[in-house]
């Protein structure tokens, strides 16, 4: 992602911000994301979810138990754009669904150590699947809180309550837990930005 292109992604972001997907979609042109952006999404969190496997093994019994897995295989954070860390990234869920999202980690997290790092929230239950995708936006500390882990083999379903989402942070070397996306806001890519295509995937 180029810096004209995060500055387009923060843009959408501040939009989103004060007003609601379908205000925008009657007021200014939809913005579309094209198929081969989807697919590229796509692709790369594939790649980048064989990469954790093959790092942390005990990391597939539980990625195979949840009830969503948000993938974001790389973030970016080059210092330059607006201080924020941003992404890209598809949950898909066990039923079968994915929806897009975009990420923005503001200032008041370390975000210049985000830079080239993959990020996965793990939906350990239905409900917090439900509360995260419920809304166009979800903030960390305002509707639940990104606990990081390096440890995803001691996450339990039972002690995870609803708003409290494990995260898992992977560098070339493996897991990490010294890093934060503290206030990241993850905003849903609206239906209409890919519904005029037959070959897109939509939320």
């Amino acid at each position: 992602m180029n810096k004209s292109a995060a500055l387009a992604l923060y843009s959408a972001v501040s939009i989103a911000s004060v007003t609601s997907c379908t205000r925008v979609a009657a007021e200014e042109p939809p913005t579309l994301v094209s198929p081969s952006i989807l697919q590229q999404v796509e692709g790369a969190s594939d790649a980048t979810l064989k990469r954790l496997y093959n790092r942390v093994p005990e990391a597939r019994n539980v990625m195979d138990a949840a009830a969503g897995l948000l993938i974001i295989p790389r973030m970016h954070a080059s210092g330059d754009v607006l201080g924020v860390a941003y992404g890209r990234g598809v949950m898909r869920e066990a039923a079968g669904r994915h929806t897009y999202y975009n990420v923005v980690v503001g200032p008041t997290a370390a975000y210049a150590g985000l830079d080239g790092k993959a990020v996965f929230l793990i939906f350990l239950s239905k409900d917090s699947l439900f509360n995260f995708r419920s809304g166009l936006i979800w903030a960390d500390g305002l509707n639940g809180t990104l606990a990081v882990t390096s440890n995803p083999a001691a996450l339990h379903r039972a002690n995870e309550p609803p708003d409290h989402i494990p995260t898992l942070i992977l560098t070339p070397r493996g897991l990490v837990n010294g890093l934060s996306l503290k206030g990241g806001q993850f905003i849903k890519v609206p239906v209409y930005m890919c519904a005029l295509s037959t070959d897109a995937p939509c939320p």
